[in-house]
């Protein structure tokens, strides 16, 4: 067999602010500090930057992602993307219109990455997320192995969804080896995989995040909740929680730190809790590039995602030693991460901002043992998703991928 030492890791985002990129950097970086050599094909952006940074070299990839998937739900933060976007997918995908920008789109692509490929003397190509489509084409052409990762549901979690389901699924199938970031994303995939899909959780710096603290010792109780912001998300239940909370004289407050690129959504928040007399209670506090030392502030952290591939914001806030509250849906990894009443709480996603008013009165009710609960999901999580349990077995793919290929 070929001695691995050139990985090409594929990124569809540049962007640092989403999880899917994080993971790019952190594989990136730890494949180097085990002696493997990667490369990352990334459109420009601060993903780029901080490679660069560790000494990863990077290569700058346009994907014409809109080739790949389109979106179900338009909705930007301002009136002229809207209009812009609408403008855009009523004609891009009417023939002959799509078919001329598609072949273009796949002739640059597959240039681009036939010159990285031959460049590097790449071994096998990992494709970072199911949002990345047409780079594979060019691997599939000259025989090189090709590792998929499924980060995402696409239609419940981005609102996206394939140009063409029947020719992406085909590109999906011709790869060597498909992994998914949960048993959620597993099954929801697997009916169109004809291999076993792989599961593998993703990997978080556990030591970066683990705090030795007491929790839930003052009168106030210190909730947050951290991630994009988004209706997908579910910072209004938070809100809407608190503010029944607040109403049963319980003593809160809830911080909440995220990015967003939908306004509208962010005003609807913000005008809420003005409403509802909660400013002094409620702090929309923006995106924070330290959430490992917000974390150790508070007492409990909230997921409210009905749709979650995985969940680094849970494993992070399971680390940091606050009482995670998540919750239970059937489009959310969620459940898997956190065992009821034993290593952090959940609540029926069904019932909302309702539910998780009661998961939060019953961690004001019996403060000690959610103390224990907190710990001992601190333990678990530090236990499981370690970095290095997330490159051993990734190391494990990449050797199973390439010695199949050496025997045939």
């Amino acid at each position: 067999m070929k001695k691995m030492n050139n990985i090409l890791l594929v990124s569809t985002n540049g962007k640092l602010t989403n999880g899917a990129s994080q993971c790019v950097l952190m594989i990136a970086q730890n494949l180097k500090r085990r002696g493997v050599n990667a490369v990352v094909a990334a459109p420009p952006g601060e993903l780029g930057r901080e490679l660069r940074k560790c000494g990863i070299t990077v290569e700058p990839l346009y994907q014409y992602v809109t080739m790949w998937f389109r979106h179900t739900n338009i909705n930007f933060d301002k009136q002229w993307k809207n209009i812009a976007a609408k403008i855009y997918y009523s004609g891009i995908y009417k023939q002959p219109i799509h078919k001329i920008v598609q072949s273009i789109s796949v002739k640059d692509v597959s240039s681009r990455m036939e010159s990285i490929i031959k460049k590097h003397d790449i071994d096998l190509v990992h494709i970072n997320a199911v949002t990345s489509g047409l780079p594979a084409l060019m691997p599939f052409k000259m025989g090189i192995p090709v590792v998929w990762h499924i980060r995402e549901l696409l239609s419940s979690d981005l609102n996206h969804k394939f140009v063409n389901e029947k020719r992406s699924y085909n590109m999906l199938n011709k790869a060597d080896a498909v992994i998914a970031v949960s048993d959620m994303i597993k099954n929801h995939f697997q009916p169109h995989i004809k291999k076993e899909i792989i599961r593998i959780y993703d990997g978080v710096d556990v030591e970066k995040f683990y705090s030795s603290r007491d929790i839930l010792k003052n009168d106030v109780i210190r909730i947050v909740m951290t991630g994009r912001i988004h209706a997908n998300k579910g910072q209004d239940i938070l809100i809407k929680a608190v503010n029944m909370l607040v109403k049963s004289g319980i003593k809160v407050t809830a911080d909440i730190y995220g990015n967003t690129n939908n306004v509208n959504y962010e005003n609807n928040l913000k005008a809420y809790i003005a409403r509802n007399g909660l400013s002094d209670t409620v702090h929309l506090k923006g995106y924070v590039d330290n959430v490992n030392k917000v974390l150790t502030d508070y007492d409990v952290l909230c997921m409210c995602s009905k749709s979650e591939a995985f969940g680094l914001t849970t494993v992070e806030g399971m680390l940091s030693g606050a009482l995670v509250v998540g919750s239970d849906s059937e489009t959310a990894a969620t459940s898997e991460l956190i065992k009821d009443g034993v290593t952090g709480l959940l609540y029926d996603s069904e019932e909302g901002a309702k539910g998780l008013f009661k998961a939060l009165k019953r961690v004001a009710d019996n403060r000690e043992s959610m103390k224990k609960i907190a710990l001992e999901g601190q333990k678990y999580a530090y236990n499981t998703f370690s970095i290095d349990n997330n490159i051993n077995n990734i190391l494990e793919v990449y050797d199973e991928v390439l010695h199949r290929r050496n025997r045939s």
